[in-house]
């Protein structure tokens, strides 16, 4: 690896792999290696990388959220209201009514409970408020 690297850094009329392996200098002012162990990386992008990257992955984000909307609309709302309308075609609002008003579905489980409340108030107020008139007729 280190050989092919060399070979690809240095040019081949300078350094050949028997003059690498011996380390001489290769007739030029640094050898092979320390130009090879001098080089400087490139330096990051850090200036505009979002909006680069933005470039890159907007355009797919938009484009799976149009496919995920298309598959949602034709997969689950389209077939929902073919179902709906399928359903009320044969719909009777009226026959449905009656059938719950013979099941006793509309009257108020409230009403035997308000009727006792009624009757209970009515004996309180009989037994417990003071005979008035009775009282006026004995003095």
């Amino acid at each position: 690896m280190r050989k092919e690297l060399h070979q690809t850094l240095c040019a081949p009329n300078l350094c050949t792999p028997s003059q690498y392996q011996a380390s001489s200098d290769c007739n030029t002012a640094q050898s092979c290696s320390e130009r090879l162990f001098s080089m400087s990386l490139p330096k990051p992008q850090m200036r505009g990388l979002l909006a680069k990257r933005l470039r890159f992955h907007l355009p797919i984000a938009f484009g799976l959220a149009l496919f995920a909307a298309a598959a949602f609309k034709f997969t689950v709302t389209e077939p929902r209201k073919q179902a709906y309308a399928d359903f009320y075609k044969q719909y009777d609002a009226i026959k449905e009514f009656n059938s719950m008003k013979e099941a006793g579905v509309f009257e108020s489980s409230l009403e035997p409970v308000l009727r006792a409340a009624v009757i209970v108030l009515t004996l309180a107020c009989i037994f417990l408020t003071p005979n008035i008139h009775l009282r006026r007729n004995k003095t």
